[in-house]
């Protein structure tokens, strides 16, 4: 470890290892006599049952104002007291989110023995803040209908994208963005500490975070200040933590394949999709929250368990699966594949007051996963079925002894906070955070390995015969923040420290042959094979860390607040000997490969600033005008430039690279029928079934990615994105307000691959005709143009230089667009959040793949990425077309009855979003990837435009009815949830490779047919 690596850590732990929380709901006010005048020393103290300290408080200041910052949610009573005058009480004030609610005072002259009470509602508008947020409290979470997980609340909330389209009867965790970022830039945080993974993104994991158990979610979607680092939406998770009296809650539900209506219709009938998708879910957990010690003490405990079992739509067992002899697929129509997974989740969080100005808090939350199941009835964490087979989540196209989707392993979060309020003025916080791993694709008990795996694409695309990518992934990301806050009436100071330490490292596995094939027999001509060989096992191991520190202020003048801060970011990462590379000879190495320990990204640094004003616009607290505007980096961990420099890196599963080629493809042809390459597939002569040298720099040493040094390190070097947002926030009715906002963001700094060994003059502009097909845009045959390499050049020799796309042109990266929201919480009970977000984003790198034609085709810089076909000439401007989406929910109870009402509904684009860095705007939207020959060579190519043509639009619509009957203190829920209540069955993942046709657009994926679910929740 490195001195500067110890220093910061020591930093680290004389902060006690700090992670402050993310600024909680704040009270401000002004204090005024009956003539108006502001009046300054007047106390200030807010009590509520959700602080185990009881109380916090505040003097106002020579303008009569005062603020209490990092409140948690809760109901409040606010008392003003001052000698001369009456005490003032204000009680039922609801604090939720982390904004800003405004309580004023006017003092009349008295006894200080006499209280005035005062009665008003919780404001609707902020009038001192320009933070985007949606708050969900905890009887809003477990009264919608939908699963406990927060995939499903962030489904129902306008602007969010990235949730899946159909709706879920049990938990999922989906990556998120909003407005139009990269899909991995959503991020997590439970009591405000992130906890996330550490690699891509670092903002979600597969962890099942307890929001049942939560006491509001947090979603703050732009207009952060100088404690975030990305300008991507925050989720933060605010736990319960028990109380002064007991209180617990037992919660069961359920449902089954005999409670699902059936929404396969004749058109999908024919197409193969047969079955509603659900077979079984289930939820049991327990809670119980209390004193261990009255007001010094507390402690919340929960368990739970769940999972679900669904059919694969059109997905059944293979015949032939394990059959040596056999190179074929035939379905088993007695044996479909379904998908199987479930958690077990035990978790506890202690609260203590250790003085009257200390606070700390300790939470553990410990996950067992169990994902898939074996191809055994006797091993594993789930054995498959007598009459069922496990697959995976990406539709029938894999046959179920192809896919990889088992994880057998755990999960565990740890948090550690404090908070000290040192005076009236001076609060201190600082906590940490840490969450261990071990994830994958792992390889699942009774796995056919030793079998090679096939991959046709005509007359369908499909996967079959064999396992062969596995992935076994460990990590343990630590972060750790602390802050000060230096609160007057009119101003909030606050200073912070945030650092990060992300260790992740990642083994690949094949199959025992240490190949795979694709049959190209129908592009190419009858025979024509290439066998995919690949170095395994394969190690990559990265590290990460980074330190910030920021300030920032808000100050309140008359009817304004300006906010401001400045952030500054230091960022480097290297890769440790251990763990990286081949860790024993294998079928393609004859002993194993080493690299010595290597620097990453030196160092980044940046400063970013953020403004924003918040505008009373009449003085009465019902109307702001609010416009914010600040610079956000990509965030620090193990991903894009970060790992760019691992020796080991690979480029696959999504990974940069390669610096260290693993793979290579082998063409053969395939002369006695047996789809096995009868040939020496490393020798790089032609020999055998292996009809060329097309080896390129497989296990070559030498060949590894040439990075320009500038791109890893230096000043304002890291991605970002400028946002600028207005909106005017009213009151229009009661406890109702009405949100219209303008939001853009501009994306900057991008880098780029160039092949070396290919120049612009290798390449030129082809024309074809596309295939006449109804389901092609106006029914297909019109000329599409493709930049492609020209005959006789060779791709299959890869040595890449990185570095800035700013080398070879311009490329600019924006979105725009609408948010309208409307958010109403009425005292009888109804609550509503609806609203629209209507937006497009516009892409022009057109200027650099005129000198780096490879950007058309990522395989020209990569042997083995996700996808390789060959994308339109026209495709480096994308305009996407604008889109609008509509979410929502809504809760009423019925009085006198206590008949619970509530739903979410869903407008959405029929959109699917990945998982990177890279800007998604409105998603790439559907493909339509034709196998083909161009120059005698077999191309893939892309015959729609990206961001312009979709699937149809999504319409959905969750019910719960429940009746609520309360007894002796005790409350019991019987609920009826009702997922896609209209039944629709629009496709939600489709075929896009284009194959003869007949199979194109077939949906891999339809909104899961109509079902009820039961819950009974008992809270005592």
């Amino acid at each position: 470890m490195s001195l500067l690596r110890k220093l910061w850590l020591l930093v680290g732990i004389v902060t006690l290892l700090p992670a402050a929380a993310v600024a909680q709901v704040s009270l401000a006010g002004v204090a005024k006599d009956s003539s108006g005048a502001v009046l300054p020393g007047v106390s200030v103290e807010a009590a509520s049952p959700a602080l185990i300290e009881k109380t916090r408080s505040a003097i106002t200041d020579g303008t009569g104002q005062y603020q209490i910052v990092d409140l948690r949610p809760g109901t409040y009573s606010v008392t003003f007291t001052l000698s001369g005058f009456s005490v003032v009480k204000r009680d039922g004030v609801e604090l939720a989110g982390a904004g800003v609610v405004t309580i004023n005072a006017d003092m009349k002259v008295g006894n200080v023995a006499e209280t005035i009470n005062v009665t008003g509602e919780t404001p609707v508008v902020e009038v001192q803040t320009t933070r985007r947020q949606s708050v969900i409290d905890s009887n809003t979470i477990n009264d919608l209908p939908v699963a406990r997980g927060y995939g499903g609340i962030l489904a129902a909330i306008p602007s969010m994208q990235g949730a899946p389209a159909s709706s879920s009867v049990s938990a999922f965790v989906p990556f998120f963005t909003a407005h139009g970022g990269p899909a991995n830039e959503g991020t997590v945080q439970v009591d405000g500490l992130n906890v996330g993974a550490a690699f891509n993104g670092g903002g979600v994991s597969g962890n099942a975070y307890d929001v049942a158990n939560a006491q509001e979610m947090q979603l703050t979607i732009s207009g952060n200040l100088g404690d975030a680092e990305t300008g991507g939406p925050i989720l933060n998770i605010v736990p319960k933590t028990g109380g002064n009296t007991f209180k617990g809650t037992i919660f069961g539900s359920g449902s089954g394949s005999s409670l699902q209506s059936n929404n396969i219709d004749a058109a999908l009938q024919q197409q193969g999709i047969t079955a509603a998708s659900l077979i079984k879910v289930w939820d049991y957990s327990g809670a119980v929250g209390g004193p261990i010690v009255r007001d010094k003490l507390w402690f919340y405990a929960n368990y739970r368990d769940f999972g679900n079992h669904a059919a694969v739509p059109g997905g059944y067992a293979n015949k032939f699966a394990g059959d040596p002899a056999h190179f074929d697929y035939a379905p088993d129509l007695t044996t479909p594949s379904r998908t199987a997974t479930s958690k077990t989740v035990v978790s506890g969080r202690f609260t203590s007051q250790v003085t009257p100005r200390n606070k700390v808090s300790f939470s553990y939350d410990y996950q067992w996963d169990c994902d898939g199941a074996s191809m055994t009835t006797t091993d594993g964490c789930r054995k498959r079925g007598a009459n069922w087979v496990p697959s995976n989540g990406f539709g029938a196209a894999f046959s179920p002894e192809a896919q990889s989707n088992y994880w057998d392993a755990r999960e565990i979060i740890s948090e550690g906070t404090w908070q000290s309020p040192v005076t009236n003025k001076l609060l201190l916080e600082a906590g940490v955070s840490t969450f261990v791993s071990h994830w994958g694709w792992m390889k699942q008990p009774g796995a056919i390995t030793n079998l090679a795996q096939i991959t046709t694409f005509a007359p369908t695309f499909r996967i079959y015969r064999g396992e062969d990518n596995m992935i076994d992934n460990t990590q343990n990301p630590v972060t750790w923040r602390a802050s000060a806050s230096y609160v007057t009436g009119s101003h909030n100071l606050k200073f912070g420290y945030k650092g990060a330490y992300y260790v992740e490292q990642t083994t690949d596995l094949s199959s025992d042959l240490g190949y795979v094939v694709t049959d190209l027999s129908a592009i190419v001509f009858p025979g024509f094979e290439s066998a995919t060989i690949r170095i395994a096992p394969w190690q990559q191991s990265n590290r990460t860390e980074s330190h910030a520190f920021y300030a920032q202020d808000q100050w309140t003048i008359g009817r304004a607040t300006l906010q401001g801060a400045v952030r500054y970011d230091h960022a480097f990462s290297w890769f440790p000997a251990d763990h990286n590379g081949a860790p024993q000879a294998g079928v393609w190495n004859k002993a194993p490969i080493t690299f010595a320990e290597t620097k990453g990204v030196t160092g980044y640094n940046d400063i970013t600033p953020r403004f924003g004003v918040a505008y009373d616009v009449f003085g009465k607290g019902r109307t702001s005008l609010k416009v914010n505007v600040g610079k956000y980096l990509q965030s620090a961990n193990n991903q894009e430039n970060y790992t760019i420099g691992n020796p080991a890196l690979d480029g696959r599963n999504g990974r940069r690279g390669p610096n260290f080629q693993t793979t290579a493809s082998r063409a053969f042809s395939d002369v006695n029928g047996d789809h096995l390459p009868t040939c020496v597939l490393n020798n790089p002569a032609p020999n055998g079934e292996c009809i060329a040298a097309d080896l390129g720099n497989f296990a070559n040493p030498n060949a590894s990615t040439i990075v320009n040094p500038a791109v890893l390190s230096g000043w304002g070097v890291r991605p970002y994105d400028w946002q600028f947002g207005v909106s005017v926030q009213q009151e229009i009715a009661p406890r109702t307000s009405l949100e219209v906002g303008f939001n853009r963001r501009q994306f900057g700094n991008f880098f780029v691959y160039d092949n070396i060994n290919l120049q612009a003059s290798d390449f030129q502009t082809v024309t074809i005709t596309a295939p006449s097909n109804a389901k092609l845009p106006n029914g297909g045959g019109n000329a599409l143009s493709y930049v492609v390499p020209k005959a006789g050049v060779n791709t299959s020799v890869i040595q890449n230089r990185y570095t800035f796309a700013g080398d070879y042109g311009d490329w600019t990266n924006h979105w725009s667009g609408v948010d309208i929201t409307i958010n109403s919480r009425l005292r009888n009970g109804f609550t509503l959040q609806f609203g629209t977000s209507t937006g497009r984003a516009i892409t022009d790198n057109c200027g650099v793949a005129a000198k780096v034609p490879e950007l058309y085709n990522s395989a020209l810089t990569n042997p083995s990425p996700f996808g390789n076909a060959t994308q339109l000439a026209s495709s480096c401007l994308k305009e996407e077309s604008w889109q609008t989406q509509a979410r929502g929910f809504a809760l009423y109870t019925i009085p006198h009855i206590d008949v619970l009402v509530s739903g979410i509904l869903r407008f959405q684009p029929n959109s699917s979003f990945g998982f990177g860095a890279t800007p998604e705007g409105n998603s790439t939207g559907l493909s339509a990837n034709l196998a083909t020959t161009i120059n005698g060579t077999p191309t893939t190519v892309n015959l729609l435009p990206p961001g312009q043509i979709f699937g149809p639009r999504i319409n959905q619509i969750d019910a719960r009815f429940a009746k609520i009957l309360k007894f002796s203190g005790r409350r019991l829920e019987v609920s009826v949830d009702f997922f896609n209540l209209t039944n629709d069955n629009t496709g939600t993942g489709f075929q896009q490779m284009y194959g003869d046709g007949s199979g194109y657009l077939v949906p891999t994926s339809i909104l899961n047919a109509r079902a009820a679910k039961f819950n009974v929740t008992f809270d005592f």
